[in-house]
């Protein structure tokens, strides 16, 4: 007796289940929340002036991260090779991090590589070279992103500002946004 299905049946079958399977797995840790075509809430006022304090919890390190520049870039901010945020022009947001050694890197979201490619493995194609910083418990760092001047490029410029009174003149000049992920609760063991 033969089967009554035809092997190009089965075949397409495969296919399909498999091709679901890959496409429901995220390749970036974090990237699956990251939707294009929408940019992060500016936060309300009163989270913007409480802010822009620059006050720190007892303990705890913050990390301000902000772009002063225009340009139209939608670059995403990964931490430890996680994906915090989107970060576009003029805002700012705050992180409480763990006080140990990290990295951050981050790039235009519109040329970020593909799903199914594994993370970071065309790593200066598309974030850079991680930049290494590290919190203090009850202190402040400041990093600043913008893009290359020389070149249209998909990585960014990341710098730790070390002149504290420059980086909260910047931040002052920027909004502040609304974080729409919650990485304090899905990475404990990096953000506080």
């Amino acid at each position: 007796m033969g089967s009554t299905h035809s092997p190009s049946a089965l075949a397409v079958v495969v296919s399909a289940v498999t091709l679901t399977a890959c496409a429901s797995a995220p390749a970036y840790p974090g990237y699956e929340m990251y939707q294009d075509t929408v940019p992060p809430p500016m936060a309300t006022k009163e989270k913007d002036a409480a802010a822009k304090t620059f006050n720190v919890a007892q303990g705890r390190a913050r990390v301000y991260i902000y772009r002063t520049g225009t340009e139209p870039m939608k670059f995403l901010v990964w931490i430890d090779r996680k994906m915090v945020e989107e970060l576009p022009p003029r805002s700012f947001m705050v992180v409480g991090m763990t006080a140990r050694e990290h990295s951050i890197t981050a790039c235009d979201g519109r040329i970020v590589p593909p799903r199914g490619e594994p993370f970071y493995t065309k790593s200066k194609d598309y974030f850079g070279t991680p930049l290494p910083f590290a919190p203090e418990p009850s202190r402040n760092i400041y990093i600043k992103i913008s893009s290359k001047s020389w070149v249209r490029s998909p990585i960014a410029n990341i710098e730790v500002v070390t002149d504290e009174e420059k980086a909260q003149e910047e931040i002052r000049k920027c909004g502040l946004i609304e974080r729409r992920w919650p990485v304090e609760e899905r990475w404990p063991d990096v953000f506080q």
